[in-house]
């Protein structure tokens, strides 16, 4: 009989099953037995709460004023967030959103636009 990889994938899944079952039937036996106590000398216990990471709202201004603010054009600040120029230029049209990481570095360079001038080795144009 040939075995496929539907049936080896369900195969895993019950093995997989069967190890979590008998892993959470040791830590409810470790609790009978010593209490909460046990279960921390025995188990690691992690408690932890999720940063935020919340994205920056970034609208067609943003990017064109986090673009102008490096002084950069629309082709180059699209290598800089390695992105195509027309998709800059559409996000800055305001007919498509730009990506979660874009956005990321689009506020990044909104909100500390001299830094990211350095970072980049931009140039500042000369006054006048």
């Amino acid at each position: 009989m040939k075995t496929t990889i539907a049936t080896k994938r369900k195969a895993m899944a019950r093995k997989i099953g069967a190890e979590f079952i008998a892993g959470m039937e040791r830590l409810i036996a470790t609790a009978k037995a010593g209490g909460s106590k046990a279960v921390r000398a025995k188990h690691t216990l992690r408690t932890t709460a999720p940063e935020p990471f919340d994205l920056p709202v970034i609208g067609r201004t943003d990017v064109s004023a986090a673009r102008e603010a490096l002084g950069v054009s629309q082709a180059v600040f699209a290598k800089i967030l390695g992105a195509s120029a027309q998709s800059v230029r559409a996000w800055e049209q305001g007919t498509k959103p730009p990506s979660g990481v874009a956005r990321r570095l689009i506020g990044e360079i909104r909100d500390k636009p001299e830094y990211w001038r350095q970072r980049f080795r931009l140039q500042t144009a000369a006054p006048g």
